[in-house]
């Protein structure tokens, strides 16, 4: 089942940001790149829990997790474009650990969105492969239960049926 307890809504994201700066002073840059932090940490933790759910080939869980993960997106996109004119500001973060975590931070989130985008891809890959057999084995099917036309016009050997799954409606 789906473990939501630990993964953050946008709306806390920004809580949590809001209680970390109030204990130290920082400047804008600074409560910007926590609050960057804090969305990557959240974006990550979704995209792995989905990974997880996709290798364990958990595709109802996933689907369930889409709604959310729209929303995350959605946020982290907002907060990017809200920091894109004040990007050369980033490099006034008064803290160099400061730095060093939103450059951790980035950099493994890139690889678990990589690592997302394989699982994905691969679960598309898969469904598309069963989809095909099931299609092949059906029509194979239907091609070993037709006869051939005899004398009369009739069609000769077993009754030939087409199963309602297999045709595409457009008669």
């Amino acid at each position: 089942m789906l473990d939501k307890t630990h993964t953050k809504t946008p709306s806390q994201v920004a809580d949590v940001s809001e209680e970390a700066h109030s204990k130290a002073p920082q400047t804008e840059i600074d409560i910007m790149a926590e609050q960057l932090l804090e969305m990557i940490d959240n974006f990550d933790e979704l995209l792995r829990n989905e990974t997880s759910l996709l290798s364990e080939g958990k595709l109802s869980d996933v689907a369930e997790l889409q709604e959310q993960k729209m929303e995350v997106a959605k946020e982290y996109e907002r907060l990017l474009r809200s920091m894109t004119d004040k990007q050369a500001d980033f490099k006034q973060i008064s803290s160099s650990s400061l730095k060093e975590r939103l450059k951790a931070a980035t950099d493994t989130f890139q690889h678990v969105l990589k690592k997302n985008l394989f699982a994905l891809k691969s679960a598309q890959i898969s469904a598309k492969r069963v989809s095909e057999r099931i299609a092949k084995a059906a029509l194979k099917d239907i091609e070993q239960e037709a006869g051939t036309y005899n004398a009369r016009g009739q069609i000769g050997g077993r009754k030939t049926t087409i199963p309602a799954g297999v045709t595409d409606g457009a008669y």
